[in-house]
């Protein structure tokens, strides 16, 4: 009897193991073409949203609308972004800007950069701000209500 419980625990210790090593093995990827939005901003007017849009291609769009008492901060940002794996980080670099009409300010420099934690659901700023993906927001339909 003893022979058979410890070769039950060593077998259910194996398989733990093996769980977790598999589990941090596992892939984080980005949710391509859907909006990540901060979550301080979900339920924002959608054309007023502030949020990131990833494509496959390597690039992706920093869509940023702030109104202030006399400013206005409308514009999409075009970056090139590159995927470090292994830590599940991407890290976004300036390659563009178009203003909206609207804009006031044109205030955007050269040197915008960008640096995510990442997972379908989030991302996680390095400054430790969250966006959450358009579709995990249909899981938890009562965040930011």
């Amino acid at each position: 009897m003893k022979k058979l419980l410890c070769c039950l625990l060593a077998f259910s210790s194996l398989f733990c193991m093996s769980a977790c090593q598999q589990s941090n093995t596992s892939k984080q990827t980005l949710s391509y073409g859907e909006k990540y939005i901060p979550s301080r901003l979900v339920g924002q007017e959608e054309e007023k949203q502030t949020y990131y849009i990833f494509n496959k291609d390597g690039t992706a769009e920093y869509h940023y609308y702030y109104t202030g008492s006399t400013q206005v901060f409308a514009y999409t940002i075009y970056l090139k972004y590159q995927i470090v794996e292994e830590e599940s980080m991407v890290f976004c670099f300036y390659d563009g800007v178009r203003y909206s009409a609207e804009d006031t300010e044109k205030s955007v420099e050269s040197d915008f950069t960008a640096e995510f934690m990442y997972t379908e659901n989030f991302l996680m700023s390095t400054g430790g701000g969250i966006y959450l993906a358009e579709s995990y927001l249909e899981e938890i339909p009562n965040f930011g209500k």
